[in-house]
């Protein structure tokens, strides 16, 4: 994988063209950490997010959130849609995969009991048994409409019952495939970041397997997790730079230190 040539000296990424597929609008949290570091920002949203067509599952689960012994989040769009508008019950203990989502609730004021250091469902509930017995507890699970099911299948083997509803619907986001495979060849950009596995899956469905090929074989991938590195590994055989940290500012670092070291 041979990234485009880029000028050296100033911040780290001046002269450095970069993709940001995760969903946020312009100048949003992980475009400002980038754009600190002197890239020059691309957004390609390959997802849209949207409040569930039925709404009534989720406002139901959350106007007994006190029969819960345990809520987790897995990103801030649930976080958006249930703790920026509810508050937590005192008896109610939280886990959240990855940093981002934790500062949301924090945001919100909601505590955070549990929390990986991996921005990984596998490392969550590896944290969360270590720490808690869930035998018996209920817990809620406020998810995308196209979440995994790590979570809930974990914590179902661990004894605790599972309420999963839709807190949010994810549908991928139209991308011109032409504009963005003859961006990759412009020189012009330099690494494709993404903070998610379904940013993962949402590219390849506007790329396909050929256009994902192609995009790699000339810019660098940049996952936020180990989770979101599986998915372009699973999808064409795409190796990526893995963050440090599990968090954005973790990802915009990765970021510079890919790119220095050329690409790998």
């Amino acid at each position: 994988m041979q990234p485009a040539a880029r000028p050296s000296g100033g911040p780290p990424l001046a002269g450095c063209g970069v993709v940001v597929t995760r969903d946020e609008p312009k100048g949003g949290p992980l475009g400002r950490l980038l754009l600190a570091r002197g890239a020059r920002v691309v957004r390609w949203p390959t997802l849209r997010v949207r409040p569930p067509r039925d709404p009534r599952p989720l406002r139901a689960a959350v106007d007994r959130l006190d029969r819960y012994d345990w809520i987790v989040f897995s990103s801030r769009h649930a976080v958006k849609a249930v703790a920026h508008r509810h508050d937590p019950p005192p008896s109610l203990r939280v886990a959240a995969v990855g940093g981002s989502t934790a500062q949301f609730l924090r945001q919100a004021g909601w505590p955070v009991h549990v929390l990986p250091e991996e921005y990984d469902a596998d490392a969550l509930l590896v944290a969360w048994t270590k720490q808690h017995d869930l035998a018996g507890t209920q817990v809620l699970f406020p998810a995308s409409s196209i979440a995994g099911t790590t979570i809930p299948t974990g914590l179902k083997r661990l004894g605790a019952t599972v309420d999963q509803v839709t807190a949010y619907e994810t549908a991928v986001a139209p991308l011109d495939r032409e504009r963005c495979l003859a961006a990759s060849h412009s020189g012009e950009l330099h690494a494709v970041t993404f903070a998610s596995p379904s940013a993962v899956t949402g590219l390849h469905a506007a790329l396909g397997d050929a256009g994902m090929a192609e995009l790699f074989a000339r810019l660098t991938a940049v996952a936020i997790g180990h989770s979101t590195r599986q998915a372009l590994k699973d999808c064409c055989g795409i190796r990526a730079v893995i963050a440090r940290r599990s968090t954005l500012e973790g990802l915009a670092d990765a970021v510079v230190t890919a790119l220095r070291n050329g690409g790998t």
